[in-house]
């Protein structure tokens, strides 16, 4: 899992509770989206959702909208309290169950612990988006630098205007493999993964490359078509981005099938 430092949740939730002042068009067309079932869902004394109906809400509509399954929205509000303590590298960073939690308390904090409006369940979601995408841009960048220290992946900076397809899919496969473990304490285990990926990692990089042949697609009446196709740090950043949004799509595929092939095993439809 992904380490937050406290200072991006909280910049996170500023950016957001301002954005949901100004009426930002995002956050308005997420409220859009809920309405219907934030209206349905019981309310408490003051006419708000509760912790739990507001959990269930942003879970409900981050995946209908972005893609995106989140975890860690617990109904237990003392699971929630949040403390910081001295981080190694000299930030803070909050102890918590999940960052969704984090700006779940910060946000219920704000408003007074009377519960929660429309617009603020709207904001929680925008923001949940917003940390993602963050926190993509961060595991890019650290990918880009973990293979560079490994095997000198990038010589110098203009490279990374000028990539190959193979140069990019390995971060790719670097960034996914980040989400989860530190290279500081399991550097073999990256070595070995990069050099034979994970399923997952591989699943990774199918759908990095799907996304990568549709982009080249998009543009084949723009490119020169006699020139090797190559991308850019700001096109690989993209590219994170859509597969994390793309990859709950990508994985329902591929749980059909795996589904189809298991029911062919069980023409008596018995079980056995």
């Amino acid at each position: 899992y992904v380490v937050v430092a406290s200072s991006i949740l909280h910049r996170v939730i500023n950016e957001g509770l301002r954005n949901s002042s100004a009426g930002d068009t995002t956050i308005v067309a997420m409220e859009t989206a809920m309405q219907a079932t934030y209206q349905a869902l019981p309310k408490n004394k003051h006419g708000l959702l509760s912790r739990n109906a507001a959990a269930y809400l942003v879970q409900k509509y981050t995946m209908q909208v972005y893609g995106y399954s989140i975890r860690g929205l617990g109904s237990d509000p003392a699971d929630a309290q949040t403390t910081t303590s001295n981080h190694p590298n000299g930030y803070k960073k909050l102890r918590q169950k999940s960052a969704p939690e984090v700006l779940l308390s910060l946000l219920e904090s704000r408003q007074g612990g009377h519960g929660f409006a429309l617009r603020d369940t709207a904001s929680l979601a925008v923001m949940i988006k917003k940390l993602v995408m963050d926190l993509d841009a961060i595991l890019v960048y650290k990918a880009f630098h973990t293979l560079t220290s490994l095997d000198g992946f990038i010589k110098n900076e203009d490279e990374l205007i000028d990539l190959s397809i193979k140069s990019v899919l390995r971060v790719i496969q670097a960034w996914d493999w980040l989400h989860w473990h530190d290279f500081g304490t399991e550097k073999d285990f990256f070595v070995e993964a990069m050099t034979a990926p994970t399923h997952v990692m591989d699943e990774f990089g199918k759908l990095a490359m799907t996304l990568i042949e549709a982009k080249f697609y998009r543009e084949r009446h723009s490119r020169n078509p006699f020139k090797e196709k190559r991308l850019s740090m700001a096109d690989t950043l993209q590219l994170a981005h859509e597969t994390t949004q793309s990859m709950g799509m990508w994985q329902d595929h591929d749980c059909k099938a795996e589904k189809r092939f298991l029911i062919k095993l069980d023409p008596d439809n018995d079980g056995r």
